[in-house]
Order: C-alpha cells, then sequence, then structure tokens
C-alpha cells in the first residue's frame, strides 16, 4: 500500500484492509484468550462472569500486544509477544492509575484515557501494517501446544477457587473504590477507627485498583471479580511471563517442557512443607493479592528487561521506564527483591565477566591491569545497580511500606498479656514473634538462646529452594566438565551468588531480628527473590539430564548424524508428552476432586492432593455469584443510612456495610496506625471494643459513654449465643436496646 492510500482512510476498501490487518494482527491474542475461556467452560461450572471479566482481561491486554510488536523480534515465538503484551499492559495501567490518583481522578477519566490511547495505537499499528508487505506468521510447534494447553488446564483447576489467603485483607478498599469510582485509595477501615486517611500499606494499592476498575466495566460484584472471575487470566497471564522470562534467562537452549517442569513441578511432584512462606503455597495462591503478582510476573519480567539491556538490546529502555509507577506502586516489597537479584544480574548478565571485550575503562598498556578491569562490571551493570538501588531509595521515601512498628509491637504485647491472663489471642498467630519464650509454633522463625532467629527449614523444606541446592551442584559439575560453555557457566555462578546471598540472609537473622524483631514481617520472606533464579537452575538441571541420556543413548552410533538427530527428536517429544500428560492428570483429577496416583507413591507429594478436602469444602459450601447483584443489595435491611455500628466479630473484612458504618474493627496494622495518629486515647477505644468482643465481666464499666460517644445505634453480634449477651449488656448498661434481627439490637437515638 503506497503513502497516498494511506491518506484516503474514508475509501471503504483502505479502511476495511486497515481492519483486516489489525484484526490478523490481534489474531493471536484472541485465540489464546479464546482457548483460555473455552477450557473454562468446558470444565469448570462457568457462567457470564467468565465471559464479561475474561473479555474485559482481553481488552487490557491490547495496548500491550499492539506495542509488543516494537519491542520484539519479528519472527519471535507467540510467547514472546504475549509476555511484552502483559508487561506493556501492566506498565500502561500503573501509569494511567498513578496519574489519575495524583490528580484526584475517577474511573471515568481513567476509562477515557485507555480507551483514546487504545485507538491511537490501533490506528498507528493498522498504518504500520499497511506499509508493510505481508509475512508468514510465527507458528507454536506441536510440541509445544501440547504443554501449554496443559498450563492452561492446572491454571483453570487451581485458580477456579483458590486459596485466596490475604486477598480479603485489601477487598472493603476495594469495593469502596468501585462504589466511589475512584482512582484514590479508600479510607474504610480507618475511618471505622476515626482516622480519616488511609494506611501507608493501603496506599500502594494500584494493583488492587485493577479489579475494581474490571467490575465497573464489566457490572460485576467486586468480590466475584476477586474470588471466582480474575484468578483464571490473571492466573494464565502471570504463569506465561514468569514460563517465558525463565526460559529467556536459562538459555536458548532449555526446551519449554523443561521450564514448565521446573515452575509446576515443586507443586505437583515433590511438594514439601505447606505454609504461607513456601514457593508452592504462593504459587496457587490467587494472583489477585499484589504480592504474589509482583513476585511471580513484575520482579521476572524486570529482570528479564534488565538483562537483555546489559547484553545490547536498547529498546528494553522505553519498557522498563514503563514499570517504574508498577514498581514503586504495586507492592513495596518489589523494589526490595530487585536489589537483592543485582548481584545475579550483574554476575550472570554482563559479558565483561565472561572475559569479552566489554571494558569499564577501555584497555590499557598495563596487561595485568587490563585482565583486571575486563571482569569488572560494564557499564549498563553499573547502570542497572544504580537504578535498582534509586528504586529502592524511592520506595523508602514514598512511605507505603509498613509502618508504626513500635505501636504493632506494644499492640501484640498487650494482646498477649490478656492472652496470659485467659483471653483469645486476635492476631494472626506469626504477630506474636517479637515476645521471647512465647511457646507459639511459628513456620519461620523461633527463640534460640535469647535471640530470634530463621528458620533453616525455612530454605531446606521449601520445595523450589532445597532443590536448587542440588539443581546447582549438578550444574556446577557440568560446567567443570564442559568449560566450553562460558555463558552457562557464568550463569552458574551467578546462581551461586543467590545460594550464598540466601544462607547469608539466614546467619544475619539473629543479629538483626534479635535487635529489631518487628522487621521479621518482612524479613521472613526475603528468600523469596531467589525464587526465579532457583527455577532456571532447577530447567537448567532436567536439561542436563536430559542431555546425558541423550549422550548415553547415542553412544553407539556416533558418527550417524540421522539416527542422532531422531533420537533426540524422539527424546524430546517423549518429554514434552510426558509433562504435558502430567499436567493434565495432575487437573482433572484435581477438578473431579479425587486424589493422584502417585499419592500412594512414597517421596512424590502434590499440593493438589493436600488441598483436595479444602477444595472439597470450599466447593459444597461455595455460595453462587449472582452477576447481576451489586453492593447496594447487599446492605442489610436493618441498616439505614445514618446508622453507626458496634460490630462485634473476630474479622469483619467481609462485612462491607457494617465496617464501613462502623466504629473499631480488629485489624493490627490499622490499630496500630490509628495509635500512632490519633495517640494514647486511642487506647480506650481498643480496650473497651475487646471487653465487649472477649465478653468479660463487667461489661458495664464505661460501655455507655463509650457508644454515646461514638454515637452508636447499632451493635451486631451474630456469634453463638450473640443475643444473650446483648441482652445481658442492655440489662447492666441500661442502653434501652431493642432487638431487631438475630444478633442485631438498636439503640434509640434522640434526634439532635
Amino acid at each position: 500500500m503506497e503513502l497516498d492510500e494511506l491518506r484516503n482512510w474514508t475509501d471503504p476498501a483502505v479502511l476495511a484492509r486497515s481492519v483486516g490487518r489489525v484484526l490478523r494482527d490481534l489474531q493471536g491474542l484472541i485465540l489464546v484468550q479464546g482457548i483460555l475461556l473455552a477450557i473454562t467452560f468446558l470444565f469448570t461450572d462457568a457462567d457470564i462472569g467468565d465471559v464479561r471479566v475474561q473479555l474485559a482481561w482481553l481488552t487490557f491486554l491490547i495496548p500491550g500486544w499492539l506495542l509488543a510488536s516494537s519491542w520484539t523480534a519479528h519472527r519471535s515465538a507467540p510467547a514472546i509477544r504475549y509476555t511484552h503484551a502483559v508487561i506493556g499492559s501492566l506498565g500502561i495501567h500503573g501509569w494511567l492509575a498513578s496519574i489519575g490518583s495524583f490528580g484526584n481522578l475517577g474511573f471515568n477519566a481513567y476509562l477515557i484515557a485507555f480507551v483514546g490511547l487504545t485507538m491511537a495505537l490501533l490506528v498507528l499499528r493498522a498504518g504500520f501494517l499497511l506499509r508493510t508487505p505481508s509475512n508468514p506468521r510465527s507458528r507454536i510447534p506441536p510440541i509445544e501446544t501440547i504443554v501449554w494447553v496443559s498450563v492452561m488446564l492446572v491454571v483453570v483447576a487451581v485458580y477456579r477457587q483458590p486459596r485466596s489467603a490475604d486477598v480479603i485483607q485489601f477487598s472493603l478498599q476495594q469495593q469502596d473504590m468501585a462504589a466511589a469510582r475512584s482512582l484514590q485509595p479508600s479510607t474504610i477501615g480507618m475511618s471505622a477507627l476515626g482516622v480519616q486517611e488511609a494506611m501507608p500499606r493501603w496506599r500502594s494499592h494500584l494493583w488492587h485498583l485493577l479489579p475494581s476498575l474490571i467490575a465497573d466495566v464489566t457490572f460485576l460484584p467486586v468480590d466475584g471479580v476477586l474470588w471466582r472471575w480474575a484468578p483464571i487470566p490473571v492466573g494464565f497471564s502471570t504463569l506465561v511471563v514468569l514460563i517465558t522470562v525463565v526460559g529467556r534467562l536459562a538459555g536458548r537452549r532449555v526446551p519449554l517442557w523443561a521450564i514448565v517442569l521446573a515452575v509446576l513441578g515443586p507443586v505437583l511432584l515433590w511438594y514439601r512443607a505447606y505454609h504461607a512462606f513456601n514457593y508452592s503455597f504462593r504459587l496457587t495462591n490467587s494472583f489477585c493479592l499484589d504480592k504474589d503478582l509482583c513476585l511471580f510476573l513484575l520482579v521476572p519480567a524486570t529482570i528479564y528487561l534488565a538483562t537483555r539491556w546489559i547484553r545490547g538490546v536498547p529498546r528494553t529502555v522505553p519498557l522498563l521506564m514503563l514499570l517504574v509507577p508498577s514498581i514503586l506502586k504495586f507492592h513495596p516489597m518489589t523494589a526490595i527483591y530487585l536489589v537483592l537479584l543485582t548481584p545475579f544480574v550483574v554476575i550472570g548478565y554482563d559479558p565483561s565477566w565472561r572475559g569479552q571485550n566489554t571494558y569499564l575503562i577501555g584497555p590499557t598498556g598495563n596487561a595485568s591491569r587490563s585482565k583486571l578491569v575486563r571482569y569488572l562490571p560494564g557499564r549498563s551493570a553499573l547502570v542497572w545497580s544504580l537504578v535498582a538501588a534509586m528504586l529502592f531509595a524511592a520506595m523508602v521515601v514514598i512511605g507505603d511500606a509498613q509502618t508504626a512498628h513500635e505501636q504493632i509491637t506494644e499492640i501484640t504485647k498487650i494482646d498477649w498479656h490478656d492472652y496470659q491472663m485467659g483471653r483469645p489471642l486476635h492476631y494472626w498467630v506469626g504477630q506474636y514473634t517479637s515476645i521471647p519464650n512465647h511457646g507459639l509454633t511459628l513456620d519461620t522463625s523461633q527463640w534460640t538462646s535469647g535471640r530470634l532467629w530463621l528458620r533453616w527449614q525455612l530454605l531446606m523444606n521449601c520445595e523450589l529452594l532445597g532443590g536448587l541446592h542440588l539443581a546447582w551442584i549438578v550444574w556446577l559439575v557440568e560446567s567443570m566438565r564442559i568449560p566450553t560453555q562460558t555463558a552457562r557457566r557464568q550463569r552458574c555462578w551467578a546462581v551461586g551468588s543467590v545460594l550464598a546471598l540466601l544462607w547469608g540472609i539466614w546467619l544475619a537473622s539473629p543479629w538483626l531480628l534479635t535487635w529489631k524483631p518487628h522487621y521479621l514481617a518482612g524479613y521472613e520472606r526475603l528468600h523469596w527473590f531467589a525464587y526465579v533464579p532457583a527455577l532456571m537452575a532447577l530447567a537448567v538441571a532436567f536439561v542436563i539430564v536430559h542431555d546425558t541420556v541423550l549422550t548415553w543413548l547415542v553412544r553407539s552410533y556416533q558418527g550417524d548424524r540421522v539416527r542422532l538427530h531422531r533420537t533426540r527428536s524422539l527424546l524430546s517429544w517423549c518429554a514434552a508428552s510426558c509433562v504435558g500428560l502430567l499436567l493434565s492428570y495432575s487437573a482433572i483429577t484435581f477438578l473431579r476432586q479425587r486424589p493422584s496416583v502417585w499419592s500412594r507413591v512414597p517421596y512424590l507429594n502434590s499440593l493438589l492432593d493436600f488441598e483436595l478436602p479444602a477444595q472439597v469444602e470450599r466447593v459444597q459450601s461455595f455460595d453462587p455469584l449472582d452477576a447481576k447483584r451489586d453492593l447496594e443489595s447487599r446492605r442489610p435491611e436493618y441498616l439505614r443510612a445514618e446508622d453507626r455500628v458496634l460490630f462485634l466479630d473476630h474479622r469483619g473484612n467481609d462485612q462491607y456495610w457494617l465496617i464501613k458504618q462502623g466504629t473499631y474493627w480488629c485489624e493490627l496494622y490499622a490499630e496500630a496506625y490509628a495509635w500512632k495518629t490519633r495517640g494514647d486515647d486511642f487506647l480506650d477505644d481498643r480496650r473497651l471494643f475487646y471487653n465487649l468482643l472477649d465478653r468479660q465481666p463487667g461489661l458495664a464499666d464505661g460501655v455507655r459513654e463509650w457508644l454515646d460517644a461514638e454515637n452508636v445505634t447499632l451493635v451486631v453480634d451474630r456469634r453463638p449465643d450473640g443475643d444473650v449477651f446483648l441482652q445481658q449488656l442492655n440489662a447492666e448498661g441500661q442502653l434501652g436496646m431493642q432487638r431487631i434481627a438475630p444478633g442485631v439490637w438498636r439503640i434509640p437515638r434522640s434526634a439532635p
């Protein structure tokens, strides 16, 4: 198509050809998401909500897909372009949401900007395609198609009704942002505690904002998007990025089946320990949670782009810049992981470490000095190190990480003292770590000889990090045996630096944590930075074993290249087919609520088998989500707009309206920030609330005055014997309450 024809956009023929070219360009993305939706309907009880959310996710990926053509080679594998599409779309969302939040804009402004940007990219892409002669598209080899379809099956099985640990912590503000259609972080949890600003941890909200936007455009309830409809498409996109990035970091000789086995094998074959700080737990948690999305998508993507830039691909710089808001405002730990991975990136992917002609200050006449200089990091590696440090510093300055550490420590001590007096613990058991000799069983730490240590099992009982040690030894032996593989040997030493840093973190724990025990909340998850190098090491180890078997098989016909090629192809097909069958079988048995065959084989364990009873219980107790249900329809009938509620329950995260119009709720970090903001008068509120929550003797002491001061009109206690307790409270405090529903009593208030 000539340039003069491009100017004539009103010509129906030119317009039709443009639309056809663009649709053909989007065909790969549409096909992948369509197959995922078809599998969702085929193997689960999918509904209209799945269609709406997956269409919304497809639309979300379109801008990134259009931009990905500028960052990838024309004949790149479809998985590479899909990976860049996800990364680009997240970057676009990060910039739009951060600008909108900073400018105090709403959903309409975001959606208008998103649609306008997408249309502009469609027009630009159409013009480019019209100027470019048609070229054959790259296709996925059949051997890889088998593996990718099996990955889709695993995604549908695991993320249909995921465990979703910690997702509920942010659901209140996500529902409130959707109700207000605001890009600002909601204050709903803090306003119940008398503070009219969002807690710092909740201000890192750009990822949590996306489900609210999806719920808005699909006219679906936010909780349904979070817990049922969004985990499948988001989980598939995350796994595609993770698998592709690990493959690119490991090298082109590592096949897809080895990478997928490294990623999913610790979950489906050699699963070992079940707690929230292990790889298998985090990978199978819902990626609607920011920490898991950053851990398995944002961090690997950033490391992948950094390594490409260090190796001399300058077009990755715009994509790295696009990710800056996401790195800073998705989750505070992201920048910390990037800093910890800097030695891995510099040692493993800087050409100067292989002794190539890359000099820091250029060659010199002094031979010994030249030899020293060429083994120092190159300019690009040093710049990346500086950038990672700057991102970490920016994260600290922004202050979205958890704060009020002194108040957190003091509140846990108060609660522990009450526990010693016979009252229940009110927070997650891991919050009491700072108390010496607490006698509680914790997964991550223990007091030994007066010092707080990280448990060594945190590293060795993890199915991935435990396998990392063995895989690295296999890799190291192979590097020594074949010294000519300089690139693979360099990456081997980079993984070795990760192992050294892992054990350094463990050895430093008794000094740092004994000095500052409140650091444990972040310190106990620092080992997560090693997941990507560990996956790479496992994949390479599988390839080494594969090549060893191949060498043994073809030893008798070294000179016959035809037989050698056929044997290599046959072995690759067998390996890929076995991995595909393994994944498919595990997914289908889990969907059918049956244990796998190897659940009876020693040393072979699947997390899905372990999770099966809990999954059956989740399915049986699942409350079908009505796609037409809105937030207003969930307002209790007894709740008036002017009511102020005292909600007596241990956890109220899923009670939007009662917390929205409530006073006080049980949440450690929110309480600590309220104490820091309001001062010591907050402690009186806390004491009275927990006296009522624990049903302590002497209930009437100060309760009437407190309820009057807070203008409470409803007291809700739907726990067992709630009505008996509220009747006793009413009699002792002479509150004049009236029962209007089971566990709900109203306090009459005169009009002001």
